[in-house]
């Protein structure tokens, strides 16, 4: 990329182009494209604090609990970001208080996504009355602050053995309405008594009744990494409840927006819809 730093050895160390205190940095995948989850690896010399963020969002940044000199960061990359350059910085401040700062422009391609027919739903549950609250108490939940222990390890599984009818990404349009949304996670098919199953060890933190997303319920993964889990006909979970793999949370339904019995998975990183069949295919971090 034009402008950027370049790494030369030479002399009695090597010369690199990111802050004094740190031996290695990784960023996967790149290219980053919409729709991923970005993990950034940093293993440093000494205990530093530190903060990392992509076009002013920031990452989630965990301490590895057997190595405390290497640091994982999960950050969600928006669906509809415009493809362009975008600043990728660094902050980094050592026990001394000295701060040192590091800034990098990296490239965001667009994802290869598919454009839904158009559909027609209850006009209450595009109505911009109940969305948006709605909305708002789904980000207050996934935007928490982020549990320190990480939950899961391995790869996530499906939550259910239903064919996976509408996939993450598609561009929506609803009751004739302009394609300005998209869909924000995986729908897969059943009928109200198909089960749903947690993918990953977790804390229920919410399951509650909603317009939009009907049934509705979010499991805390820790490290600011959410799954949810709509359209349910009943649930089996309570806020507050730790889950493993495999345990059933509720069952498939029809309730809010929908056109027919489904479950709508989705998972949130750093706040931010993700595609969840890129955690049942890579393992993070």
């Amino acid at each position: 990329i034009p402008g950027a730093r370049l790494a030369m050895s030479g002399g009695s160390a090597p010369m690199r182009g990111w802050p004094a205190g740190i031996r290695e940095l990784q960023i996967l995948p790149t290219p980053v494209t919409q729709g991923q989850t970005l993990e950034l690896r940093i293993v440093t010399e000494a205990p530093v604090t530190l903060t990392a963020t992509l076009n002013e969002s920031p990452f989630v940044i965990s301490a590895d609990p057997t190595d405390p000199l290497t640091l994982y960061g999960l950050l969600g990359v928006y669906r509809l970001t415009e493809p362009n350059l975008y600043p990728f910085t660094l902050a980094i401040t050592d026990t001394l208080g000295n701060a040192t700062t590091f800034t990098q422009a990296l490239p965001v391609r667009a994802g290869r996504y598919v454009v839904d027919p158009p559909l027609t739903v209850d006009p209450t549950t595009v109505d911009p009355e109940y969305v948006r609250p709605e909305y708002e108490r789904v980000r207050s939940v996934v935007t928490a602050s982020p549990t320190t222990e990480r939950m899961w390890s391995g790869l996530f599984a499906l939550p259910s053995v239903g064919v996976i009818r509408s996939v993450f990404g598609a561009l929506r349009s609803y009751n004739g309405g302009p394609y300005d949304s998209f869909h924000g996670g995986v729908d897969f098919s059943g009928a109200e008594d198909r089960p749903i199953t947690a993918p990953a060890p977790g804390i229920v933190v919410m399951a509650e009744p909603m317009t939009v997303r009907g049934n509705a319920t979010i499991i805390d993964h820790g490290w600011g990494v959410y799954s949810g889990y709509w359209h349910q006909s009943s649930f089996q979970v309570a806020v507050g409840q730790r889950v493993e793999t495999g345990q059933i949370i509720g069952f498939q339904g029809a309730t809010g927006r929908v056109t027919g019995p489904h479950l709508h998975w989705e998972i949130f990183v750093a706040g931010v819809q993700v595609d969840p069949l890129e955690w049942t295919e890579r393992v993070f971090p």
